[in-house]
């Protein structure tokens, strides 16, 4: 829900937990790099060397019972033939520790963005720390299906057909209007982003860090006719 977007630098020296956070991202693949080069150079090559040898047994001892066989001089080219002195060969095993690097640090990266991701879009969810602006959006009462009228707030809007839950419909009635006069529960609508000539809107959550509470969106039509208002405000107006 961030305006802004999270940074590289934000997310890996952002704050002080940002930065052991990355740190410990950084040994713990260090770590896995280690081990995923192990387990590549040894049990891996130890079971292609294993398997080497036993093939290369019974066509040695095939080249011997038929040395005279066309298919004997290829044998024993193959069987000879040193793989640690091609250069092709050394080059894919350097570029495969080089994968190795980079899909590790892909991953620790992403992870890191994600989790200061997660951490921004609570902080602008949140109404006690969230930047996002506040909105106050006045539009004809033909025009939408969700809001109070300025003559006549208890009024609900009618006339209108839904489609989907209606459960998340009628919560949202009557809660329209910003609120702010219990401070244990306040209710400020948020502009989360305009973009295309559609806003997204939401109601800010609670200041309790509760995990599982997800609060709605509301894309309303920007309208380029004149006759809808939009306020944005930094803080709340007092009551």
């Amino acid at each position: 829900m961030s305006k802004t977007g999270c940074s590289p630098f934000q997310a890996l020296f952002g704050s002080p937990f940002a930065i052991i956070r990355t740190a410990i991202a950084l040994i713990l693949t260090a770590t896995a790099i280690h081990l995923t080069l192990w387990l590549i150079q040894h049990p891996v090559m130890a079971s292609l060397t294993t398997l080497t040898k036993r093939v290369r047994s019974p066509l040695l001892n095939y080249a011997r019972q038929h040395p005279n066989a066309w298919l004997s001089q290829g044998i024993q080219s193959l069987v000879n033939f040193s793989s640690t002195q091609f250069n092709s060969l050394q080059f894919l095993g350097s570029l495969t520790v080089e994968i190795v690097i980079v899909l590790w640090a892909l991953t620790a990266l992403f992870w890191l963005a994600q989790w200061q991701a997660d951490t921004d879009a609570w902080i602008d969810a949140v109404n006690e720390t969230s930047t996002l602006p506040i909105i106050t959006v006045v539009a004809p009462d033909n025009t939408v299906s969700l809001g109070r009228k300025l003559d006549n707030p208890l009024v609900n809007p009618s006339g209108f057909r839904i489609i989907g839950d209606q459960d998340l419909y009628q919560r949202l009635l009557g809660k329209e209007l910003t609120d702010t006069s219990n401070p244990e529960t306040p209710r400020v609508w948020r502009l989360l982003i305009d973009r295309d000539g559609y806003f997204y809107i939401f109601p800010a959550l609670p200041d309790k860090r509760d995990r599982t509470l997800s609060p709605p969106v509301v894309m309303m039509y920007e309208s380029d006719g004149g006759d809808q208002l939009m306020i944005l405000s930094p803080p709340t107006s007092r009551n």
